[in-house]
């Protein structure tokens, strides 16, 4: 499963069922989000046939023509 800009459904399918087995004090967490630095440039993924690195805000928005120089990036951690 790759993970591609946008909203992704199966990212937090993944969290639900994991988190669904977790004990209910286990389930208390922060959610954290970060913007990150990222090196512009821009290379070819032979899979999906496109070239990355431009500035990409989803499938609602699309690319635009400049590189991208940081990402948006989440972690949820247990509070206990």
């Amino acid at each position: 499963m790759g993970v591609y800009p946008g909203f992704s459904h199966n990212v937090l399918d993944t969290f639900k069922a994991k988190v669904s087995s977790f004990a209910e004090a286990d389930r208390t967490c922060v959610l954290l989000f970060d913007e990150i630095a990222i090196k512009a440039g821009l290379s070819y993924d032979k899979v999906r046939d496109e070239v990355e690195g431009l500035e990409d805000l989803g499938s609602a928005i699309g690319t635009r023509g400049s590189f991208a120089t940081s990402a948006l990036i989440f972690m949820a951690r247990g509070i206990n």
